[in-house]
């Protein structure tokens, strides 16, 4: 039963951040439907010591209602309707203070990924309401002290709802005044969460008759179709992964480390273009597969299909280079369990980013260097990470 939820979740989720990766050559057409929404505010959820299993005792509880955030990726469709995937979490988790009249202070952590539909409704000049509703999947990571359970785990699949102002700030751009809510579930002893925010949306939109004349006139290359092999190894440590994580005095928090370390695998990657613009921007869709062997010796495949960032900051006679990020890559790994360490389920995702440079005649070839990282998103309970080292892919681009 845990191997197909494990599927079926993975399913959903790929289905709905790539849906655009077909056998057919998407269109335009849905990149210009695609929007991304932040959203900043407090949440609030009413954790109380009938949490406390078995007697234990904590003096106070705090973090109840904080800063917070909900990101989105959705698309527009027809008649005003809207489907997107959605991921809220706090900035600080709940904290159980002076747990049984000791110094301990544990956390519970809650984040909430939902897919929900919205239906957008004109109502006064260009004021717009939106009201929200889907499935969202809700994990709760209790703790334990000295090996008792005192706060359990929870994972549910439950409703939330959602209704919201919005007012178009730019051609492209929309402020938004929103509340989310996700039911108690009495059960689990899990209080209802709300969250009230403020945001913008960013709307891809429509491209106008200059832009795509330029697009097509544009002397710059975007490969259309990109094959790499790839090669990963510990060799050069791990100060590159720490550096856009964390553990040195230098790191800028912008990427994840793990509690899982790779020492060395192989990798096999194709590309699609789906989107660019006149020079600077791209947006792929992709599929990986890789094999890989741990430090202590463990070792797991994984395949992922992935939505790809390319930012070309650099374009000369010789070479052009371009920086690349991707985020929550659907991913499914062969072994959840890896030197010992739960890592949670094997449906999980793929996260990466590096550096790369096209070059040669009519740019056909390409190097990549990057550092990746697996985990599930605090979808599931356990969720350490696995750290992957700097890999260096060799490609051969069409156009």
């Amino acid at each position: 039963m845990k191997t197909y939820y494990n599927f079926l979740l993975l399913l959903v989720l790929s289905s709905f951040s790539v849906v655009s990766q077909t056998t057919t050559r998407p269109s335009e057409d849905f990149i210009e439907r695609l929007y991304v929404s932040a959203n900043f505010g407090i949440i609030n959820y009413d954790y109380g010591f009938n949490l406390l299993k078995n007697g234990n005792t904590a003096n106070s509880i705090s973090n109840t209602s904080t800063f917070a955030g909900r990101f989105a990726v959705g698309t527009h469709l027809k008649k005003g309707w809207d489907v997107q995937l959605s991921v809220m979490r706090p900035a600080e988790w709940v904290q159980y203070e002076n747990v049984n009249g000791n110094t301990y202070n544990k956390s519970v952590w809650t984040n909430i990924w939902g897919i929900s539909a919205r239906k957008n409704l004109l109502v006064f000049h260009r004021f717009r309401v939106f009201l929200e509703a889907g499935v969202s999947n809700v994990m709760r990571n209790g703790f334990e002290l000295n090996g008792e359970e005192i706060i359990k785990d929870v994972q549910y699949i439950y409703p939330i709802f959602g209704v919201g102002i919005y007012y178009p700030i730019g051609k492209k751009i929309d402020a938004v005044i929103s509340t989310t809510y996700s039911p108690e579930k009495s059960k689990d002893n899990q209080p209802a969460t709300f969250f009230i925010s403020g945001g913008i949306t960013f709307n891809v939109g429509e491209q106008s008759e200059e832009v795509l004349r330029k697009k097509k006139e544009s002397p710059y290359y975007f490969p259309r179709d990109l094959f790499q092999v790839g090669y990963v190894s510990d060799e050069f440590g791990f100060d590159i992964n720490k550096q856009f994580s964390s553990g040195l005095s230098t790191s800028i928090p912008v990427f994840w480390l793990g509690d899982v370390f790779v020492k060395q695998g192989i990798i096999a990657t194709y590309q699609y273009d789906l989107f660019h613009t006149y020079k600077n921007f791209s947006l792929s869709a992709g599929i990986n597969y890789a094999h890989y062997e741990t430090q202590k010796g463990d070792q797991f495949s994984a395949i992922s299909i992935y939505p790809l960032i390319k930012w070309w900051f650099l374009r000369t006679n010789p070479i052009d280079v371009y920086f690349n990020y991707s985020l929550i890559g659907p991913a499914y790994i062969s072994s959840s369990r890896l030197d010992g360490i739960d890592t949670g389920e094997e449906a999980t995702f793929q996260d990466y980013l590096g550096i790369g440079f096209l070059f040669g005649k009519n740019r056909r070839y390409n190097l990549d260097f990057r550092i990746a990282h697996y985990s599930n998103g605090n979808i599931f309970g356990d969720n350490p990470g696995v750290a992957i080292p700097l890999s260096i892919n060799l490609g051969y681009a069409l156009y």
